[in-house]
This record gives C-alpha cells, structure tokens and sequence, in this order.
C-alpha cells in the first residue's frame, strides 16, 4: 500500500513517555520525610510527595527537611506491574514511528530497568533517563532537542509532571497529550483533577 508523504510525516516521529513509580511499577513503599523543627516525619507515596513539592513548602526552608528515598533504590521488590500501563508501553515500542521514552524521578536506573525486563518490557527499544530530582523538565527537554518528535504523549501518575511535560512542549510549540495513571485506570481528562 502506498503512502503519501505527509502520511509518514504525520505519522512519525510520536514521542511517548513513561514514569516509574506508581505508573509502571505500582509499590506501597513511601518517602519519608523528617522535618526537623516540628520533629515530625511524613511518609508519602510518590504522587503525594510530588503535590507535596509543588507546594514549594520545601523551597521556603530546606535545611529544616531531611529525606530518606531508600526504598525508591534499586530494584522495587515490593512491586506490582501495572498492566494496563505495561501493555500500552509495549504497543508503542513494537510500532516504529513511535519514541518510546521513560523518564524517572530516581536517581538510578538499575532498578526500574530490571523490574521492566522481569515483565517482558522491551526495554532495548526505550530512551531511560533518571532526572534525580522532582524537577523533570531538563530530561524532557533533552528528548525533544535530540528526537524532534511532532507530537508528545506522556503517562504519569502526578498531575504536577504532566504539566512540567506540557510547559516544556509549550516552549517548543509540539503538540501535548497526557494520560494520568491513578492505579490500573487511565484518566485522559487530567485537566480536570482537582488536586
């Protein structure tokens, strides 16, 4: 069958990115966070501390905070694949105009990609970059610079990065979607979550 070549045009260069914790990889696990001048720790999951970092209460007076992201480590024993996720992962990597990217907000990549391997992700046909921080817009920024995608779709399980994806597809002018992964279902109306 024959194409035009707006059709490939169109048609390609569909860059899709996937987070881990609580998206991918559904755990229970939580980041602890002490707060020295209250002596009180708070244990939130990951879609808690990212609402909790937007608020920028962090920001304000970070020597008053301490941290403890050991058990976001290397490999999420405790984790349970999300399939829903995982198979819509897969069905963009086995297509060829599709840039399948994860990107993470852990500081390594050993875990994730082991987990991902364990479950039959085709991770040899994936980007896998770790930003470190909560703070993922270099590593988006970083995929749109090196692939150029005419469109952008990113699954993810906390509102404030779909919207730090967003940002910077604005100042790229690409074309956005997100998909807000709460569990097993798949929220496609995100703008409407009232966080």
């Amino acid at each position: 069958m024959h194409k035009s070549t707006d059709y490939f045009e169109q048609q390609d260069k569909h860059l899709v990115i996937f987070d881990f914790d609580e998206t991918i990889c559904l755990t229970n696990e939580k980041v602890k966070i002490t707060n020295f001048e209250k002596n009180v720790t708070l244990q939130m999951t990951p879609t808690e501390y990212s609402r909790w970092r937007s608020t920028k209460e962090y920001e304000k007076n970070p020597e008053i905070w301490k941290m403890d992201f050991s058990s976001f480590q290397g490999y999420p024993e405790n984790g349970i694949p999300n399939e829903r996720v995982i198979n819509d992962l897969r069905f963009y990597a086995d297509k060829d105009h599709y840039i399948v990217a994860l990107v993470t907000g852990r500081d390594n990549l050993s875990g994730p990609k082991a987990f991902m391997k364990d479950y039959y992700v085709p991770v040899n046909k994936m980007i896998l970059t770790c930003s470190g921080s909560p703070n993922k817009r270099n590593c988006f920024r970083s995929l749109f610079e090196t692939f150029e995608p005419k469109h952008v779709t990113i699954y993810e399980d906390a509102v404030q990065y779909i919207h730090q994806c967003l940002e910077v597809c604005l100042d790229y002018d690409i074309p956005f979607s997100g998909i807000l992964v709460n569990k097993d279902k798949l929220i496609y109306d995100w703008r409407n979550i009232n966080e």
